[in-house]
């Protein structure tokens, strides 16, 4: 696949009304950057970084590029109306954050970009928005060879966002579990307790 992220980023910035007003044109662009990300979702090349990640997720990040690449849409964050600048993914969640991360997880999975109210879209509201979309299940462990979302609500802030995350394995009473913060790519491994686990795809469905 030819990867261009100069064009994707002229495509995305001109996306955004921090650089263009006219808001027809802003969604063609948006059009045209959403197409390159869901060409690299349908490719062979992410089929195959999605296999060497479930064998290592700690090395190989599967986000799907451009979102993976740490140029795409570098410049600052605004989302005040006037000088919105946010990029977001196929399914609408904002790039580089927890949610589009796991969106695209399960898309990866299902085939499917979830659907949801964007006044929703926050990691503290995916209870709601996973049961809308099919997601109902919860659990109280994630399995080995199953598929889930781990949701850790933030009920201490007036407006908090929470923070969603991907299912790797469970070792015994440690859970490995993939996200992103502060636009990174980031494992970790704890008892993960506090999160509220629903099943994306139970255990053996993809063998």
């Amino acid at each position: 696949m030819n990867k261009n992220i100069t064009t994707v980023n002229y495509y995305a910035l001109r996306s955004t009304t921090a650089s263009n007003k006219n808001r027809y044109l802003r969604r063609f662009y948006r059009f045209l950057y959403r197409r390159v990300i869901k060409r690299y979702c349908n490719s062979m090349e992410w089929k195959r970084k999605l296999r060497e990640h479930e064998a290592n997720p700690v090395m190989i990040n599967p986000y799907p590029w451009p979102l993976c690449d740490p140029d795409f849409a570098d410049w600052k964050e605004d989302d005040t109306t006037e000088n919105y600048s946010l990029i977001s993914d196929p399914s609408g969640m904002v790039a580089k954050y927890a949610t589009s991360y796991c969106a695209c997880m399960i898309y990866a999975y299902t085939h499917k970009w979830i659907q949801y109210d964007a006044r929703k879209r926050d990691a503290n509201n995916w209870v709601l928005v996973l049961g809308e979309n099919g997601f109902n299940k919860i659990v109280k462990t994630p399995e080995y060879g199953g598929k889930y979302v781990g949701i850790l609500k933030d009920e201490n802030a007036d407006y908090g966002h929470g923070l969603v995350v991907w299912f790797e394995y469970r070792k015994n009473s440690l859970i490995e579990y993939s996200t992103y913060q502060d636009h990174t790519y980031r494992v970790s491994q704890d008892r993960a307790v506090r999160f509220i686990w629903i099943e994306i795809c139970p255990p053996d469905s993809l063998a």
